[in-house]
């Protein structure tokens, strides 16, 4: 059966990177994003961003934050989403640069297959907070 996507890229998304001037204090919560040719909800660049209570499904891929070389960010929160027949993209994810770390880092609540889930770069957890679906021990995040 041939996958029909709709015509948005995606719900949400940036295409600055300038690590000097980082998006802050992102928002995106309580919505419903179907069909999109890429991911429902992204940020890029972004810190102090909150993405909860959505509901992504039949996108190509699911929610996905990324960090910029010599952008570190902080507090990411990615908590009670529901992500439901992506494609073949990340279904969740969160990218740091090799010289941009993720910290304070929050994944918790949501529905979403392990299988799906992935940490890439130097992704490191809120204090006391367990992520979802964790990568393996010993395996950088």
């Amino acid at each position: 059966m041939e996958r029909v996507q709709a015509g948005w890229g995606q719900f949400t998304g940036s295409h600055t990177t300038d690590p000097d001037r980082p998006h802050s204090g992102v928002r995106i919560e309580n919505n419903t994003v179907r069909n999109t040719r890429w991911d429902g909800i992204a940020t890029v660049n972004a810190t102090d961003v909150r993405i909860a209570g959505n509901r992504v499904d039949g996108c190509e891929g699911g929610i996905y934050v990324k960090s910029v070389a010599g952008g570190p960010l902080r507090a990411v929160e990615i908590t009670g989403n529901q992500v439901t027949s992506c494609g073949v993209r990340d279904w969740l994810a969160v990218r740091a640069d090799d010289a941009g770390p993720i910290t304070d880092v929050a994944v918790t609540g949501n529905v979403v297959p392990c299988s799906r889930v992935r940490y890439y770069g130097s992704v490191t957890p809120r204090t006391g907070t367990t992520l979802d679906c964790p990568p393996a021990r010993g395996v950088s995040a």
